[in-house]
């Protein structure tokens, strides 16, 4: 039986995905959509990132000026334009953040929306085709055009279910 982790709402249809160890989903559409995204967005629980307190502090410095976030409060939910000479900050921003539980991200472009939401916390998992509670990872997307064929691409060598 294949186990199913990832729960994935692609524009209209649910998607059930037993991801692969090798790189994650996420990993995959992350770097791929970064070069042509607009914004990024994070929400942060409180939780200081999986790297050493100096590196945390130069790190949200360096956010600091790409942060486009309406309250301009550094916390909860940041957006940060996308750009070249933000880009590399937010590649290491995004790896700091992926050990944290709970993290939710958004990457946006012109044709794409890619909201990642980690719900392994026994309290967050989402039940799914494996059992209940066995997902463990929630993605929604919204494409269209070049991005939706992208996506598409990228999901074909995954163990998917059938499209609901």
């Amino acid at each position: 039986m294949v186990k199913y982790n990832t729960k994935i709402q692609l524009n209209d249809k649910r998607i059930f995905l037993a991801d692969k160890s090798d790189k994650p989903i996420d990993d995959e559409l992350f770097d791929r959509f970064i070069d042509s995204a607009k914004s990024f967005v994070l929400n942060d629980d409180g939780t200081s990132p999986g790297i050493n307190y100096k590196e945390f502090i130069r790190l949200k410095d360096e956010l600091k000026r790409f942060d486009i976030s309406k309250d301009k409060k550094f916390g909860d939910i940041w957006e940060f334009v996308v750009n070249d000479k933000s880009r590399n900050t937010i590649k290491k921003t995004y790896q700091a953040y992926k050990p944290i539980g709970h993290t939710k991200w958004t990457l946006m472009g012109d044709n794409f929306s890619i909201t990642y939401r980690d719900c392994e916390d026994m309290y967050d998992l989402i039940d799914g085709p494996s059992g209940e509670k066995t997902i463990s990872v929630e993605l929604i997307i919204k494409a269209k055009k070049e991005s939706l064929n992208d996506i598409i691409s990228i999901l074909k060598p995954y163990k998917t279910s059938p499209v609901e």
